[in-house]
């Protein structure tokens, strides 16, 4: 089988709560939140999607989410959707700078035969604690892409 990879910008990132600060760059897209701890948050990306090649449905096998939680938030859990019909919910407690590297950090692997309607990639963002004693710092996130590999 032949890899395929399909990739968007973090600028296209899109959040549940139309509150939040985003500040849109060609690299990126930093979320400001407010510093409540425990506060959950949605993000979205669309990821375009082949779901036809050479006459057969592809398979994917790994999603991608670049980014850099900076110290008051972390990724809890990342889903993934074929059109409406979700194809993985990952739990995860992820958080550091993984916004220019490939690395297991920003890596999910999901054997899905057959995509049907098109790739959406849901991460849950949960503002933590700061460090006890430090400064109090303002609760952000990097996303600087988002990208599927598929076989075809």
């Amino acid at each position: 089988m032949a890899k395929h990879a399909m990739w968007v910008s973090g600028y296209q990132v899109v959040s549940e709560d139309s509150g939040l600060s985003i500040e849109r760059r060609g690299w990126g897209a930093t979320v400001s939140f407010p510093a409540e701890s425990g506060r959950q948050y949605w993000f979205h990306f669309a990821i375009p999607t082949p779901v036809v090649v050479a006459d057969r449905r592809v398979n994917l096998t790994t999603v991608w989410v670049l980014f850099n939680t900076h110290s008051r938030t972390e990724i809890k859990r990342i889903d993934t959707w074929d059109g409406p019909k979700p194809i993985g919910k990952d739990q995860l407690n992820r958080h550091g700078d993984y916004s220019g590297t490939y690395d297991r950090m920003n890596r999910v692997d999901i054997r899905h035969g057959g995509m049907q309607l098109g790739l959406g990639v849901s991460v849950w963002v949960r503002v933590v604690d700061g460090p006890p004693g430090g400064p109090i710092e303002l609760p952000q996130i990097l996303f600087t892409a988002a990208g599927a590999d598929f076989d075809v």
